[in-house]
Parts: structure tokens; C-alpha cells; sequence
């Protein structure tokens, strides 16, 4: 086999897989690479035994759960001089700041060094004055055959009544409507597309934390959970269900109005609605957290992964409008779930 380089990287067994994840930062961080496990150093195919399905998915979730902004290289069984190797690759990232458990590390020749601390700030740093669209990273690895064809039905009737996307959707192939919503872009998917629209299955292999943890408790001092369920897929696959998840236990109120008492809800469908959308347009989807709505009886709690955007503070939150996801955002107001961009 030819000899390890600045792209390639050779690991004997996968007890390596830690120093391999580091190497797959590295690649990532500088022109991407690829490992090979049952490999010598100097090239000696001695193989892996036992490869099954389950290996490649644990090593897959393994670099997914550990590195931030997660990496999903293409993972494969390979055979090699009659042997079985596990080959596990990764392109180069748009995004030039990766870290395996919380330390990054670069490429250097044949060898993975950690990335100064000054490097690694300088990365940071260019890459958000770029202002960068998350939702916009195109992803390895996935097909068309990974959205979920009733998220792709739905997504034409809301362009449909929304009147806000000025093409003939009937004449457009899946493809290019794909591809004129920037959903896929140079025949890669994006993150808002699998975001949106993918299967649960997909979403549960290449970005596990993209879901809705739904609770219910009576109050805030219980300490049991009265009702639990998780969403996950492509959210145009339960936008209507976690709204009727809420409201099958939304409470009438009796609320004095001068001399008479007018029943109202507690929960609003306009205004919940406009919440969750609002977690689904500007979470953080490089951070490895999950989504938490919890309901009271008169309260509702939502937690979204991500801090404030970058130039919003608590002082002028009510004034700046900033978006984190534009092409998520960008989608939904074309499907009239938001009514402004900046929302």
C-alpha cells in the first residue's frame, strides 16, 4: 500500500481510535484525509477481524459525539491484500476550527500535532467575521433517497398557498427544487435541508441532537415527568404534531373582562407556533444538544442549543434582528411559517 502522507494515515487496530479521531480533525482542519485501520505504519495490511454493521456505526457515532463542529466522515469496510480494513475518510471543512474532545488539531506532513491556541483563535475568529451560514454547510454522505418523501409533499403545498416562491412547482423535479430553494447546492445537501425535510432514520445517523425533547409536568415543583415523546426527522414532518401534542392538554381560564368572565386558553397556536419555529431557525446545530420544550399547566418552556446571536445582546435584543440559520430562516418564510426574514 502506498505510504502514510499528509492525507493518509494508517492505525493497526481500532484501540487507535481515539488518536484517529484526532487525526480526522486534523484532516479536516487542513485538506482532508483518510485513516485506515489494520493497516502497519509501513504499510502492512494485518487486517480487522469481526466487522460488522454495528462497528462502522459505533466508530461513526464515536467522531460525531466528539468532535464540535461534529464531523461525519464516510466510514467503509474495505478489502485489501485478501484482508478486511475499515477505511474512514473526511473532506476538508468549510469550517477551519474543528476540535476532537475540545482540543484541535492540525495536519502537519505525516504527522497530527495539536493546533496552537492562537491558531485555533485566529480560525475562529476569520470564520465568524465571515458571518457564515451554518444551515448553508453542505453535507457528505447523504442522497435524495435520505429526505423523506411527505416532507417533500408538504414542502409543495406550503410553497403553493404561500404564494411567496414564484416558480411553477409542478414542472420542478425534487432536484431542482432542491436546488432553486439552495437547499442543495452544488449536488450536495445542506444542514437546512436535512434539518427540514430529512427522514428520522437519516437524521438520527448524521445529526442525532437535531430533535424536540417534549415534556409535561402539572408544575415546576414536581419532580415527575407526567408525559414525555421526542420528535425527530425533518421538521415539516411534525410541525402540526407538537403543536396538537400541546394543545390536547392546553387548559381553559377563566379571565374577568369588565362585568363578564371570558373563557380563553392558556396557549395560544399563533404564538406557539411562532416559538418553535423560532428554535428551528436559530439553535446552534454544531453543539451536540437537544431541543427541550417543556409544558406546565400555564406555562411553557422552550430551550434551544446556542447562546445569543453574535452582535445581539440582552440590552438590544428588542431592536437588532440577526439570523444564524438564513437558509432555514430563508425556507420557512417562503412556506409563510415566519412572516419576516429576521424573525
Amino acid at each position: 500500500m502506498e505510504n502514510e502522507s499528509e492525507i493518509l494515515e494508517y492505525k493497526e487496530s481500532l484501540s487507535e481510535i481515539e488518536e484517529a479521531g484526532e487525526c480526522l480533525t486534523g484532516f479536516a482542519n487542513k485538506n482532508g484525509g483518510r485513516v485506515c485501520f489494520g493497516v502497519k505504519n509501513n504499510g502492512e495490511v494485518i487486517g480487522i477481524s469481526n466487522i460488522t454493521e454495528k462497528t462502522l456505526r459505533d466508530i461513526s457515532q464515536r467522531y460525531v459525539d466528539n468532535t464540535e463542529p461534529k464531523l461525519i466522515p464516510k466510514i467503509e469496510a474495505e478489502m485489501k491484500s485478501g484482508l478486511n480494513v475499515i477505511s474512514v475518510s473526511i473532506e476538508k471543512s468549510s469550517t477551519p476550527y474543528h476540535t476532537y474532545k475540545k482540543r484541535p488539531f492540525i495536519r502537519i506532513g505525516t504527522e497530527t500535532k495539536a493546533m496552537s491556541q492562537d491558531e485555533y483563535q485566529k480560525r475562529l475568529i476569520a470564520y465568524k467575521d465571515l458571518n457564515q451560514d451554518f444551515s448553508a454547510k453542505k453535507i457528505n454522505n447523504v442522497q435524495l433517497d435520505d429526505l423523506s418523501p411527505e416532507a417533500m409533499l408538504d414542502l409543495r403545498k406550503l410553497l403553493k398557498v404561500s404564494g411567496r416562491f414564484k416558480v411553477s412547482i409542478d414542472k420542478l423535479s425534487d432536484e431542482q427544487l432542491l436546488r432553486d430553494l439552495q437547499l442543495l447546492r452544488d449536488g450536495k445537501l445542506t444542514v437546512a435541508a436535512l434539518v427540514l425535510l430529512a427522514k428520522p432514520s437519516t437524521l438520527s445517523r448524521i445529526m442525532p441532537y437535531v430533535e424536540i425533547r417534549y415534556s409535561f409536568k402539572l408544575n415546576e415543583s414536581e419532580m415527575r415527568t407526567q408525559d414525555i415523546e421526542i420528535f425527530n426527522g425533518g421538521y415539516l414532518l411534525y410541525y402540526d404534531k407538537i403543536w396538537e401534542k400541546i394543545n390536547a392538554r392546553n387548559i381553559t381560564l377563566s379571565v374577568p373582562q369588565g362585568l363578564l368572565i371570558r373563557d380563553v386558553k392558556a396557549f395560544d397556536e399563533e404564538s406557539i407556533r411562532e416559538a418553535i419555529n423560532n428554535t428551528i431557525i436559530h439553535r446552534d446545530y454544531s453543539l451536540n444538544e437537544s431541543t427541550f420544550v417543556t409544558q406546565y399547566q400555564q406555562k411553557i418552556e422552550v430551550k434551544s442549543p446556542g447562546g445569543l446571536v453574535d452582535g445581539v445582546s440582552i440590552e438590544n435584543i428588542l431592536d437588532e434582528s440577526k439570523t444564524r440559520n438564513k437558509l432555514i430562516a430563508d425556507t420557512l418564510f417562503k412556506t409563510e411559517f415566519v412572516e419576516h426574514l429576521g424573525n
